[in-house]
């Protein structure tokens, strides 16, 4: 657990040279073949649970990374830590990530008061929104482009990304 718990804290979060922002990361690694890029999936369903178990202020400071710096791009596979795209396609687990966190986050602090924050209001829209476009109404299930590996899909409805948007 505490090796764990290191790694999420210390190699998923970072402040950038320049500017001496936080950030987020995928990976600071240098064994990890896309260092210092951010994934949805990475930082919030995989690194965040051990950060909010251990530090509730940081996991804070990581959802408001996420809604603020991230949000305009919630769902692409892969962006840069200022929130621009690095590789296209959409994701349905990356666009779940965020609201779960933030569920993970609410239920663990009782800090509702996040919610009223208007970054976190328009990000949890644009995830609300994202979701609209991916559902077929027909088979009352949400597609996806890429596949949680980050290949493309061979069918477009998978099991695991639409328990991670049921959940």
């Amino acid at each position: 657990y505490d090796l764990n718990l290191f790694f999420c804290i210390f190699f998923s979060t970072g402040v950038t040279l320049d500017t001496e922002e936080f950030v987020l990361v995928t990976s600071r690694s240098p064994r990890y073949y896309v260092s210092a890029a951010y994934w949805d999936r990475d930082s919030l369903l995989w690194a965040f649970p051990a950060v909010l178990d251990a530090d509730a202020a940081l996991a804070r400071d990581m959802l408001i990374y996420a809604f603020t710096r991230q949000a305009r791009n919630f769902g692409v596979h892969s962006r840069y830590i200022d929130g621009t795209v690095l590789e296209p396609g959409f994701e349905l687990d990356e666009l779940a990530a965020p609201i779960l966190a933030l569920e993970r986050y609410i239920e663990a602090t009782d800090d509702r008061g996040l919610l009223d924050e208007p970054a976190i209001r328009a990000g949890a829209e644009r995830v609300l929104s994202g979701l609209r476009a991916a559902y077929d109404p027909a088979l009352g299930l949400y597609e996806t482009f890429l596949q949680p590996t980050d290949d493309e899909r061979v069918h477009p409805y998978l099991t695991y990304d639409n328990a991670l948007v049921w959940r």
